[in-house]
């Protein structure tokens, strides 16, 4: 394999990991949402309050990144964000309603950085004719990360409680910090030497977007695929297992009683039926000739 083709499995891989893992961490609550709103104090709807302060801190992120990864390091400051995440859904397990919002904000600042810097990585790593390929499967990191907030968290929920559940995920959080250690010497290099300034790393490049009509569309575009995307996101993981919860608490135990109430009225039904039908049945067999009420065709006995 090509020195290049290594280099670029070994962007991928890390890049990927992080998004994932980081997707995970902001979709673990929702996932629990249900078990853990009777001992936090409120209905489990609050999940959506919940993606808006996410989303709300993920913007932020997303603007002060781009002067900090040239900086920093895209490898750093994944790894930043990364234990941003593993803090904020650690400390979810406090069942404190204030510290889960202020969790929230804080679970949106570790996602912010995932994306501009594995950007920042890709671009300086990958070849033009692989660009478009590579940068898709960078991205399957945010549904491959709700797949794995679907599959894990349950268990650890069932084998942990919900808060064991907040701590398996801070776990599996500082795990990928280490994992991604090694890609540092490869990717953060070339750092810049000078302070952030917010009006040349934020401000600028802000008017730079919003004045090209272009951009300016593409821009809202994105905003608004972004925003829906983690709206939906975390409607389909909560929503079936509200709905899921529901069928095991309410609608099973009440089959029995579903099916003895039917039984009866079936039974009155069949004794209605049996009434007005005899009925019915004999009149279909008066005859008005010969002897008797059927006649002759009676003699044999029915």
């Amino acid at each position: 394999m090509s020195p290049t083709a290594v280099q670029v499995l070994r962007a991928l891989a890390a890049t990927l990991l992080v998004q994932s893992i980081v997707t995970m961490a902001t979709l673990t609550v929702p996932v629990f949402a249900t078990e853990a709103a009777a001992d936090i104090g409120v209905d489990a709807s609050a999940v959506g309050v919940f993606a808006a302060l996410v989303y709300a801190g993920a913007m932020t992120a997303s603007l002060l990144s781009g002067g900090l990864v040239p900086r920093i390091g895209a490898i750093r400051m994944s790894q930043a964000g990364l234990a941003i995440s593993a803090a904020a859904v650690a400390l979810t397990a406090s069942g404190s309603w204030p510290v889960l919002a202020a969790c929230a904000v804080a679970l949106g600042l570790g996602l912010g950085p995932a994306t501009p810097a594995s950007s920042h990585i890709l671009a300086r790593h990958t070849p033009p004719h692989l660009s478009a390929l590579v940068f898709s499967i960078k991205q399957t990191g945010v549904p491959l990360g709700g797949a794995l907030a679907g599959a894990l968290v349950p268990f650890f929920v069932v084998e942990l409680g919900w808060r064991g559940a907040s701590l398996a995920t801070a776990a599996l959080c500082l795990a990928s910090i280490a994992a991604v250690q090694p890609t540092r010497r490869h990717f953060d290099t070339g750092l810049r030497r000078d302070p952030v300034s917010v009006r040349a790393d934020v401000v600028g490049p802000l008017r730079q977007v919003l004045g090209h009509p272009a951009l300016r569309r593409l821009c809202a575009a994105s905003f608004f695929f972004a925003g829906m995307q983690q709206c939906t996101a975390v409607f389909l993981v909560a929503a079936p297992l509200a709905a899921i919860g529901v069928t095991l608490s309410f609608v099973l135990p009440l089959l029995p009683f579903f099916y003895w109430v039917f039984a009866v009225i079936r039974y009155f039904l069949l004794v209605a039926e049996a009434v007005v039908a005899s009925s019915l049945w004999a009149l279909g067999h008066f005859r008005m000739d010969g002897e008797g009420i059927s006649g002759a065709a009676g003699a044999r006995g029915w």
